[in-house]
């Protein structure tokens, strides 16, 4: 799924520090409406690929943050 490899490389990349994208940078990097994107989410959740922490976060299941050197 081209969102979960979105937010695999986005979380991975030291810029970001293990943030989230929004919707809006997600949609804008796979190339979809927001809107889609949104619904995707919301299925993955559903379906465990993905996780909403209480902040609105994006969790990648059995992902993990390494700390920057």
């Amino acid at each position: 799924e081209a969102i979960l490899e979105f937010l695999r490389d986005w979380k991975s990349d030291p810029r970001n520090d293990g943030n989230s994208p929004n919707y809006e940078q997600i949609a804008i990097g796979i190339g979809k409406y927001r809107s889609d994107v949104r619904n995707r989410i919301l299925s993955m959740e559903k379906r465990k690929l993905v996780k909403i922490n209480e902040h609105g976060k994006i969790v990648l299941i059995g992902g993990r943050y390494v700390l920057p050197e």
